[in-house]
């Protein structure tokens, strides 16, 4: 087709172009790849359609279904975390390191969108190892700092109320591993104030923080700290 359409043009109608388009065919329909490719990769491609017949033949592999449920969301989650964790582990330089701290936090708001609390902690708990490191500590505290204000901590803490014993206990830890910034998260529940499952919860984990949460106990704090000094 492209044949065609070239020939109706003027450059088609030259004796140039014939040329040049024999030579054309020539080059793809007699091309050898011989000087470029080993012999070892000539014998693998021999017979590659027969092989590939032979195997759409054959049963599905039994592991099939282990490598299917590999590229689920829960598995990809994990396989997340723990990269990132042991990328952050392993890495020397400052700026890399921070670089690090800053995608952790991205993960971890979106494994607290998820509800993936586990993995939320594996990532917060490594944050709060190297905040006390000498590489690049300043960022991952500013990393935790970040997490209490994300928006994947402040929906979960919203939910706290609807979370079964374990999911709370792992949110608690995640909290935890966060600092008192968290509380920020925590205020639109906590200014409740009535005996729900929620609030229970929410004042449980601002006590952990106790002489920490007091220091800061002024303007928009007094009322979780008062909650604090009267538990």
């Amino acid at each position: 087709m492209a044949k065609t359409m070239l020939s109706e043009q003027d450059f088609g109608k030259t004796g140039q172009f014939r040329a040049v388009w024999s030579s054309m065919e020539t080059l793809l329909l007699s091309y050898d790849e011989t000087p470029y490719v080993s012999a070892s990769y000539q014998t693998s491609l021999e017979g590659a359609g027969a092989r590939g017949e032979m195997l759409a033949g054959r049963d599905l592999p039994p592991e099939l279904p282990e490598w299917i449920e590999s590229l689920e969301q829960e598995n990809v989650r994990s396989l997340s975390a723990m990269l990132i964790t042991d990328l952050l582990r392993l890495e020397e330089i400052p700026e890399r390191a921070a670089d690090i701290t800053r995608d952790m936090v991205a993960l971890v708001d979106d494994l607290m969108m998820a509800g993936d609390f586990a993995n939320a902690l594996l990532v917060l708990q490594e944050l709060q190892r190297t905040s006390k490191g000498k590489v690049a500590a300043a960022a991952a505290r500013a990393a935790l700092t970040s997490v209490g204000d994300s928006a994947g901590i402040r929906e979960a803490a919203g939910l706290l109320g609807d979370f079964d014993d374990e999911g709370a206990k792992t949110f608690k830890q995640c909290c935890e591993a966060i600092g008192p910034s968290v509380i920020r998260a925590l205020h639109p529940v906590l200014q409740n104030e009535k005996e729900t499952p929620a609030f229970r919860r929410a004042r449980d984990i601002a006590q952990q923080f106790g002489a920490a949460l007091l220091a800061r106990g002024r303007e928009r704090w007094e009322g979780i700290a008062r909650l604090v000094r009267g538990a």
